[in-house]
């Protein structure tokens, strides 16, 4: 490419985008710094107003490594529809962490998302805690055609 020579460019496409399924209840499940394309879909959700139900559930090792932790936490001050949730493996420096500790867990899921089988799931992380989900959603009786 030269300056000035002409880009053919698409908006997202696939269906791990806020706009190519349209589910009127979604759930998102995030480990560590791929938060990234969830909250990008969050974003994207809000700016379009397509006032969608979604439960945001993020996993990290301590408070201090939630990645867009407290843009989480205004985007729900202005999206009453989106709840946000975090569980951390272990405390950190902050002793009075009020969440749980832990790993993700079906129980986990069943209280944050009673709703979670009826729901299209939307899983990044890392290899293992992506297998993990998938098969506690399984265990649960979550619809894998349902889950991305």
């Amino acid at each position: 490419m030269r300056p000035g020579s002409l880009l053919r460019a698409y908006g997202p496409s696939g269906t791990f985008t806020a706009t190519a399924a349209s589910p009127a209840k979604a759930l998102y499940l995030s480990a560590g710094s791929s938060v990234t394309p969830l909250m990008s879909m969050t974003h994207a959700s809000i700016d379009l107003g397509l006032d969608r139900d979604v439960v945001f559930i993020h996993s990290a090792r301590t408070p201090a490594d939630i990645v867009f932790r407290k843009e989480l936490q205004r985007l729900a001050d202005v999206s009453p529809r989106l709840r946000t949730y975090f569980v951390c493996e272990g405390t950190g420096d902050e002793a009075a962490w009020p969440g749980p500790i832990g790993r993700l867990s079906l129980r986990l899921v069943s209280e944050w998302a009673p709703d979670y089988m009826e729901r299209e799931v939307f899983t990044c992380g890392p290899a293992g805690y992506m297998s993990a989900v998938c098969d506690l959603l399984r265990e649960g009786g979550h619809d894998p055609a349902h889950y991305h």
